[in-house]
């Protein structure tokens, strides 16, 4: 069960919000009571935080077996407005069988990494784009508790630790999926990437 307190404020399209820093511009004065939910929905099991964007809370969870879901809520009514599940490899894990990734959103479009290596572009209506199963295209091999980098993007790339041979870290293209660049050999870990500094794309 998820429990949502709808505040006025910025949105929060990624993994630690705007600047990817956990820092907001917002002022909120301090609670003097409890606050009161508003509303809440029944999602499947995962570690991913919810993303705010364009008026929409997005969450990625775990659906049926071998299978991810992805669902979008209006911010304000707690009206569920789409939800979408696409298939993955089997996972077992004794830290649960859901995403750990939170969700990116950018220009319209949202980015989801599943467990099981398993990237994904929608559009904010809940169209799926195009979709990369990352471990089987680089040769990675999962974690053991799952893949769990939460996409950063940066200009028109999604970035993520992949982990493979050649391919510890990849670039891809926002729009299509195709790799835009990708490099070093070393394994994958639990961390997720920031950007830092200033330069040229490759």
């Amino acid at each position: 069960m998820m429990t949502l307190l709808l505040l006025l404020a910025q949105e929060w399209p990624q993994w630690l919000g705007p600047t990817r820093d956990g820092v907001s511009t917002e002022k909120v004065a301090p609670w003097k009571e409890a606050p009161a939910t508003l509303w809440k929905a029944d999602v499947g099991e995962g570690h991913s935080s919810p993303g705010v964007a364009a008026g929409r809370c997005f969450l990625h969870f775990k659906g049926k077996e071998n299978e991810e879901t992805v669902a979008a809520w209006d911010v304000a009514t707690g009206k569920e407005l789409w939800r979408g599940s696409y298939a993955r490899a089997a996972f077992q894990s004794p830290f649960g069988l859901g995403p750990r990734a939170t969700p990116a959103v950018s220009a319209g479009k949202l980015y989801t990494f599943g467990v099981t290596g398993v990237l994904t572009a929608w559009d904010l209506e809940g169209k799926q784009l195009w979709q990369i199963d990352t471990l089987k295209e680089f040769g990675a091999k999962n974690l053991f508790f799952g893949a769990s980098c939460s996409p950063l993007i940066e200009g028109d790339l999604v970035v993520l630790n992949i982990g493979g041979p050649g391919a510890g870290v990849v670039a891809f293209r926002k729009d299509t999926g195709a790799v835009a660049w990708k490099a070093l050999d070393d394994r994958a870990s639990y961390a997720s990437g920031v950007a830092v500094g200033k330069g040229a794309e490759r």
